[in-house]
């Protein structure tokens, strides 16, 4: 089991509680390149519990995030990345 509140940091600079950086909240198209840019954002800590608190390793979450939706997926491999859940 993961609790997300003991593995990532909370940013209370946007003055609510229970919410982290997820650097992939938002994706899109740049005009000039037809490319698609990804905008930071923000990822209840609460909804990563319910969804994906019950499991215990990185790669399983990305297999479950791919239901969920690209910039989920870019969110944990971003995540493992970081060192911060194996």
């Amino acid at each position: 089991m993961t609790n997300f509140y003991d593995v990532l940091e909370e940013d209370l600079s946007i003055g609510v509680e229970g919410f982290s950086l997820h650097p992939y909240a938002r994706n899109v198209k740049n005009d000039d390149d037809f490319e698609e840019d990804w905008i930071a954002g923000h990822i209840s800590i609460d909804w990563l519990n319910q969804y994906f608190g019950d499991l215990e390793k990185v790669d399983e979450m990305i297999d479950r995030a791919e239901s969920f939706g690209e910039g989920t997926v870019l969110y944990f491999e971003w995540l493992k990345n970081q060192s911060l859940i194996n």
